[in-house]
Formats: C-alpha cells, sequence, structure tokens
C-alpha cells in the first residue's frame, strides 16, 4: 500500500510539472538561434551568407571585358562609349546572369592576363555602369569570338582548397602585400576615381 502511495504521488507530481511545462509536441527539433557568447561579436549571418555565395560558380561562360584587373570585393564604374560595348552589356544582363569576366593586361607582353575576375552589373544607367568583383578565375582555352562583336570566355574557377603549397606560402603574405599595392595606388594618384579602394 505505502508503494502505492508513492508511486501515484510520483505520477501526480510528474502530471503537475508537464502541465506547468504546457502539452507535450512532437515534431522536428528546432535549435535556439545562434548568439554570440559574452564579449563575442555578433553572429553576421548576412556575411556569413555572402562568404557561401562567393564558393558557387555563378556561370559557365560569359562576355569578356579587358579594362582594369579586378579584386573580389571591389567595385569599379565605368562608361561605355563603343555600340559593341553596350550590346556586351544588354547580353550579360538578359543571358549571363549580369556577369563580365574582367580582365587586365600584361605589362611585359600586352597580353591579356590569364586570371581574371567574374564581375556583376550591380548598377546600370544607360552606358555608365558599376561592376562589383565576385570571384576569380582562369583560362584554360582562348576567348571564342561571339556572333555580336565580342569575345565571349570559360571560366575555370578558382575555388578554396584545391591550392598547392607555394599558393598557401604566398596567401601568408597576401594582405600585407593587397595593404602595400593599395597605399601605392592611392599615393600616386592613379586610382580611376577618388575613393575607389577605400
Amino acid at each position: 500500500a505505502l508503494l502505492a502511495m508513492i508511486l501515484h504521488a510520483c505520477v501526480a507530481v510528474t502530471l503537475a510539472w508537464a502541465g506547468h511545462r504546457g502539452p507535450l509536441r512532437t515534431g522536428r527539433f528546432h535549435p535556439p538561434a545562434m548568439r554570440a557568447e559574452d564579449g563575442e561579436e555578433p553572429l553576421d549571418m548576412a556575411l556569413l551568407g555572402n562568404r557561401i555565395a562567393e564558393t558557387k560558380e555563378p556561370v559557365a561562360e560569359m562576355p569578356l571585358l579587358v579594362i582594369d584587373a579586378m579584386l573580389p570585393r571591389q567595385k569599379l564604374a565605368i562608361c561605355v562609349e563603343d555600340e559593341t560595348g553596350l550590346r556586351m552589356l544588354d547580353d550579360s544582363q538578359s543571358s549571363f546572369a549580369g556577369y563580365l569576366g574582367v580582365h587586365g593586361i600584361d605589362p611585359q607582353n600586352g597580353g591579356v592576363l590569364a586570371v581574371g575576375t567574374a564581375a556583376e552589373i550591380v548598377e546600370r544607367s544607360g552606358r555608365n555602369v558599376v561592376l562589383a568583383g565576385r570571384r576569380a578565375y582562369g583560362l584554360s582555352q582562348t576567348p571564342r569570338l561571339g556572333e555580336e562583336g565580342y569575345h565571349i570566355c570559360t571560366p575555370v574557377w578558382r575555388g578554396w582548397g584545391n591550392g598547392d603549397a607555394g599558393d598557401a606560402a604566398a596567401a601568408d603574405d597576401l594582405e600585407e602585400l593587397c595593404d602595400r599595392w593599395k597605399a601605392l595606388v592611392t599615393e600616386k594618384g592613379a586610382e580611376r576615381e577618388s575613393g575607389q579602394l577605400k
């Protein structure tokens, strides 16, 4: 009898606790929202989303634009004067998801640099456009001349984790090298427009 009373009391307490907590629910587990620990910076989910997007391959091919060398995340404002260039912009927005393959000129031989940056058209007003560098790539073959009079390239995307030991060693010095390059460009007044590298 005593054992039955104890068991009854345990069941009553359990039911009362369950009633206080609310009815039991079934379904998928939803983890709590991620938050920063005390003293840490808040987690920037938008920044994380941008980093993930940068690893994706945006297009299989795109028009080739030879102007200045660009870096991923750099912005460049240009004005397109010729009609072929305007057709290229129109086609980029309608058929290539707004992407252009931007390459610079090799100062040693005057040819097109083998490494370029996929740039997205983020603003356009007629002939004036703003490009945003998205991801670096290389060329494995000579770009073909399209029917509209401009060249189209097939990018070989340079992703994360596919480099060699030499790439890893060079990456250690990259931040300092970029800072020196930006300082030199600014000091020499070589920006296309004031504040371009800020």
